[in-house]
């Protein structure tokens, strides 16, 4: 015999669970391993598990040989391989003998490492089993115990796939195929049924079981068990009984009360939960399960309800907006467990009291209140911007007071400034035609030069004056266009020109043809003409004036005109744009100015949408800044 298995190494190295084959001397109660496969050797040899096949010999069959083994008959057992080790091991084995020789197949039962389903092993408090996933539902296994709380050999269930099923209650065969389907979505199933024992008596089981899965998701084998709750169903029946007496009672209570199970499920009720259900008056509700009793608004009522029977704590609330839409008004939920002698809590009574008419009652009172609160809140709010109102007329005023000041102190400069050249314009005119008669050609020449040089100058501060007073008084028209900035460029340097070559200054454009500007011609030419002019006042003979542009942010181009001049200090380009500071200073050929000229840009670049910037050093030139739009601004 042993010489015939050894022959069928190489089947045996194929079979995904460990096999081994053990010789077992019985008189010197001695067990050594004759053979074993490639998965015996990988989880328990080189996993370190065991030393050497013989150690697992020795180990196995010291808890196997007490049974009385029939030869060419299986048995199936389960096993703790380390009994002395703290955290148990179990297998289940299958065990065929032979005269002296042990076939033992091993699968592990790491899936029940949860301390309950240990706990149900050592104590054998339950029938442990595995079947087929599918199917007739055959049965793989069932613990050895089955013997003992229902009658029947082991062997009985396993050979035949349908003699558990002919045991059931025939009214309960469905119940049981229906609710192992369930499987397929839910993680565990329990049932309650009727089991005949082997004296032909029914004695009520519950049953648990649970899908095991491969790696890969597939379903592998069922496993569960089975536990005698005979007593406690009797003991149950004999409190839905007493429920049943105390209907009357529920019936006088105002409100509405309904009495669940452990399982959530409906026991007794008052006939006034059918006004906040959808089901017809007559149909009998007990037996429902919460979820069918309530369907959309049953998961928070359902928490409720576990809380206080697993706590044996009474919970109390009011129905969220989900809820007083369903029952179509807002309740007080209160739920209460409801415990047995034994202090076992086996129900609890969920009440609901309608407290919606109170609820508009005091909410009448709470708009009231806040009706009040509303009013003096909303006549603190106006005192409030009244007296803002009047800080910010004071402040105000404060700023119109100092906007006059200045501008009288800018209209005195502008006067000490128009005096100046008329005054010097009045002498000229007074020698002319007081020493005409006495002065040569060329002296007179030198005179009237002098003269157009001096009414220049005052025609052209009286213009940037006229300008200025406009904008101030807000009767400039705004008529911006859309145009091309390079043109505007060039019709202003062909303007400056004369003047440029008077000092040999040279004016460069290099403004791009592509670049658009939407601005107001005059207001642009304007400020175009004065930075011009001025960088011609302060530029060096024989240096260049270069105006540029570039686009930024897709709204805006930013101009510059640059020149390497005389430059400025930190101190006097502060005062640029300030009315009250009087900035005079002689250009490079002696050229006189008041400063309006750059105040007027100010305005007038702030006019047309835009802001103005000065870069400068002393003696190192100064570049003016000021921005336009590209585009329509539709906002």
């Amino acid at each position: 015999m042993r010489e015939q298995l050894l022959n069928f190494q190489s089947a045996f190295d194929l079979f995904s669970n460990p096999f081994f084959l053990v010789e077992h001397d019985t008189e010197n109660d001695l067990a050594r391993s004759l053979y074993f496969n490639s998965s015996f050797s990988i989880e328990f040899l080189e996993s370190s598990r065991f030393k050497s096949a013989d150690e697992f010999a020795e180990q196995i069959i010291s808890q196997i040989k007490s049974n009385n083994y029939i030869n060419d008959r299986k048995q199936n057992l389960i096993v703790n391989i380390h009994p002395d080790s703290l955290e148990p091991v179990y297998y289940r084995i299958s065990v065929l003998k032979k005269s002296s020789l042990y076939m033992i197949s091993l699968e592990s039962l790491s899936r029940f490492d949860d301390p309950s389903w240990n706990n149900i092993l050592t104590q054998n408090s339950a029938i442990v089993y595995s079947t087929k996933p599918y199917g007739d539902y055959s049965f793989n296994f069932i613990s050895d115990n089955v013997k003992e709380i229902l009658g029947y050999e082991s062997s009985k269930f396993v050979k035949a796939n349908d003699f558990w099923d002919s045991l059931i209650a025939p009214d309960y065969k469905a119940y049981t195929i229906n609710t192992l389907q369930n499987l397929d979505n839910s993680r565990e199933v329990r049932m309650v049924y009727p089991i005949r024992n082997s004296n032909g008596d029914y004695r009520w089981f519950e049953e648990r079981a649970k899908m095991v899965r491969n790696t890969d998701g597939s379903a592998k084998e069922i496993v569960g068990l089975v536990f005698d709750v005979n007593d406690q169903k009797l003991k149950f029946d004999n409190q839905r009984k007493a429920l049943q007496e105390l209907r009357a009672i529920l019936n006088t209570i105002p409100g509405i009360i309904l009495v669940f199970d452990k399982n959530l499920n409906l026991i007794d009720y008052s006939e006034s939960v059918k006004a906040i259900i959808n089901r017809e008056s007559d149909s009998n509700l007990k037996g429902l399960n919460i979820n069918e009793l309530f369907c959309d608004v049953s998961h928070t009522i359902s928490k409720n309800i576990e809380y206080s029977i697993n706590t044996n704590q009474a919970f109390e609330r009011e129905t969220n907006e989900k809820e007083n839409a369903y029952f179509g008004d807002i309740y007080k939920i209160k739920v209460n467990p409801v415990v047995g002698d034994d202090g076992d809590v086996w129900a609890a009574v969920l009440s609901m009291i309608c407290i919606g008419h109170f609820i508009e009652k005091e909410q009448k009172l709470n708009d009231l209140v806040k009706s009040l609160e509303f009013a003096r809140a909303a006549e603190e709010n106006q005192t409030k911007k009244i007296k803002a109102l009047l800080e910010e007329i004071d402040s105000s005023r404060h700023d119109l007071i100092e906007m006059n000041n200045q501008k009288d102190k800018f209209f005195s400069i502008i006067a000490h400034d128009l005096r100046t050249p008329l005054k010097g314009f009045m002498q000229l005119t007074k020698i002319l035609s007081s020493e005409y008669g006495k002065m040569s050609d060329t002296e007179v020449l030198e005179m009237m030069t002098s003269m157009y040089e001096s009414s220049q100058n005052l025609y052209k501060l009286l213009d940037n004056l006229l300008e200025w007073s406009r904008i101030q008084s807000g009767k400039i028209q705004y008529n911006p266009i859309t145009m091309q900035l390079s043109t505007l460029i060039m019709m202003n340097i062909d303007l400056l020109i004369p003047t440029a070559k008077q000092k040999n200054i040279r004016l460069v454009n290099q403004v791009s043809s592509k670049c658009l500007v939407y601005t107001d011609v005059n207001i642009i030419n304007t400020v175009i003409r004065n930075l011009i002019s001025n960088s011609l006042k302060f530029s060096f003979p024989g240096s260049e004036i270069v105006i540029n542009a570039h686009t930024y942010d897709d709204r805006f181009v930013e101009i510059c005109v640059s020149d390497s001049g005389t430059g400025m200090s930190e101190i006097v380009r502060d005062k640029l744009f300030k009315l009250d500071c009087h900035i005079t200073s002689k250009g490079t050929g002696e050229e006189t100015g008041s400063g309006l000229g750059l105040i007027l840009c100010n305005d007038l670049v702030k006019l047309n949408g835009g802001n103005i910037r000065v870069e400068s050093k002393l003696n190192e030139g100064t570049r003016i800044y000021f921005t336009v739009p590209s585009r329509e601004n539709k906002q």
